[in-house]
């Protein structure tokens, strides 16, 4: 009798869990329906806003939604679906190929991704996209879908294919002729006029053109040979001294493979300050890029130049090294990169040889306010030249090896106006610091500019 009696408050706790957990079980039943049924009628937004052709609506959406449902496999797919609607290829990329990573069996979602690697110019990858579609027998509507875009492969896979960029823009400077934006003391300044070595600010207009011709060479590799020639120029409104142009052929090739891409390229840049010949430059850049993983690549840049300069003992042989990292966090493309360049520049006269160290840290997101692309970043620089150079320091002048270190700020936003043209805004600012005296500058450079690639 005891026993029964001791028993009766474990059985009495036993049957308080168990109604406890039967309602738990109970709420989450009730609302699983509920969760799930919020992503399925914004996707049904998405869906009509798609065909009502309002892409940019449906990709602000599409994105809101995957913050929310990261794994979903619907709502990864119509993030795909409205990324390539408005022409972010890659993002569409990057949510497919986690689908397919998932389910290689999903062939709605692989004919969406080789119809995105078609947009990305790269036929080979979506040939075998769309030919393991028709290797599963789809239905009679679907196979002259594929076979209609297997044609536009077949077109893309022609020898050669010719592709460019136009941009324009206007720019505001706070010190164009790198002047110097506080008194060197006044013994100097009486010595060396410091009103013409103070800093001026002007404004202007930019251009850039260029253009690129590849051309598919018949191996089983994708192997290209590729050659182009680009155009700078920067007039200013007052400082016509200070105008640049900026004139560049190279030719050479490239390659990819599953995970990477190689480039060789022989280049010829002619570089004028004014209207006199800055530089000459020949030179030599190997390019390496590999895919760590989907959200990790390396890049990997070798430079190689022979400068002539206008001074002849500034003349030199240059090397310069860089690796970068980026790293992709989010579907949406958020991403963080990081860089380190060495470079080496040996000049006919030691005085102006210089070896130089560079980090540079650049954070790209999507910014909701401007509904486009914001970057920013920094980069820390120190340059120190070969030997000892007569700097006037004092009315008497003294000997010391040049020291500069340089540290820049920038952002930038980009929103595309239409397929195919950006618009961007973009502020930097600079302050280069050094032990001579004259090289001590700062500037601020504003500019407004639309870029259009075809």
């Amino acid at each position: 009798m005891m026993r029964r009696i001791t028993a009766l408050p474990s059985l009495l706790l036993l049957g308080r869990s168990l109604v406890c957990a039967l309602g738990i079980f109970a709420s989450v039943a009730m609302a699983q329906p509920v969760s799930q049924q919020e992503p399925a009628r914004s996707m049904e937004e998405i869906r009509q806003l798609l065909q009502e052709n309002q892409a940019e609506k449906a990709w602000q959406q599409a994105s809101a939604l995957m913050h929310q449902y990261p794994l979903n496999h619907d709502v990864n797919f119509y993030y795909g679906r409205a990324a390539y609607a408005t022409g972010r290829y890659a993002h569409a990329l990057f949510a497919y190929e986690r689908l397919l990573g998932r389910n290689p069996l999903a062939h709605r979602v692989r004919l969406e991704t080789g119809r995105t690697y078609l947009a990305l110019n790269q036929p080979e990858n979506a040939q075998r996209h769309f030919e393991e579609v028709l290797r599963h027998d789809p239905p009679p509507a679907v196979r002259r879908n594929v076979e209609h875009l297997l044609e536009q492969v077949s077109r893309k896979q022609q020898p050669g294919r010719l592709s460019g960029s136009l941009s324009a823009g206007l720019f505001h400077d706070s010190n164009v002729n790198f002047g110097l934006s506080s008194s060197l003391g006044s013994d100097l300044d009486q010595i060396l006029d410091f009103s013409s070595l103070k800093s001026r600010s002007d404004q202007g207009v930019f251009a850039m053109a260029g253009v690129v011709y590849d051309h598919r060479l018949a191996t089983v590799a994708p192997w290209y040979v590729t050659g182009g020639a680009q155009y700078y120029h920067r007039g200013h409104l007052d400082e016509d001294d200070s105008d640049l142009g900026y004139a560049r052929l190279f030719g050479g090739f490239w390659t990819t493979g599953a995970r990477s891409m190689t480039q060789v390229l022989l280049k010829y840049e002619d570089i004028r300050l004014g209207s006199e010949k800055l530089s000459t430059i020949v030179g030599l850049e190997p390019t390496y890029v590999y895919s760590i993983a989907p959200e990790l690549r390396s890049l990997t840049a070798l430079v190689v130049e022979r400068r002539d300069q206008r001074n002849n003992e500034r003349d030199s042989d240059y090397l310069s090294l860089q690796e970068t990292l980026r790293w992709q966090y989010h579907e949406g493309g958020d991403s963080i990169s990081g860089s380190l360049r060495l470079a080496f520049d040996d000049a006919e006269e030691k005085e102006y040889s210089s070896r130089l160290w560079e980090v540079r840290l650049e954070h790209e997101r999507r910014v909701d306010l401007w509904s486009g692309r914001g970057l920013m970043g920094a980069h820390y620089r120190e340059v120190v030249y070969g030997s000892e150079g007569r700097v006037p320091v004092d009315s008497l002048g003294t000997l010391v090896k040049r020291d500069d270190t340089q540290i820049a700020l920038y952002a930038s936003a980009q929103r595309e106006l239409r397929p195919g043209l950006l618009g961007e805004i973009r502020l930097q600012y600079t302050d280069n610091d050094s032990n001579h005296p004259l090289q001590h500058y700062d500037k601020t450079v504003f500019s407004v500019a639309a870029h259009y690639r075809f």
